[in-house]
């Protein structure tokens, strides 16, 4: 797979759709031991939605992702 060019990088707003692949990426192993924090429990569903409902309810909080 062809690595993307930085000119090809398009930053959107996250929204709940983006949730799934998140909760994903959580859940790998090697992306945990390199994590500066993690979740107490990565497998945790429910503590995971909760925080990111949390999280996307701020306003006071800009969030992007690719």
């Amino acid at each position: 797979m062809e690595r993307p060019h930085r000119s090809d990088i398009q930053l959107h707003d996250v929204t709940e759709t983006d949730l799934p692949v998140f909760f994903q990426q959580q859940l790998d192993p090697a992306a945990n031991i390199m994590a500066a924090f993690t979740a107490k429990d990565p497998t945790d569903r429910a503590a995971f939605t909760a925080k990111w409902k949390k999280v996307l309810a701020d306003k006071a909080i800009t969030l992007k992702s690719f």
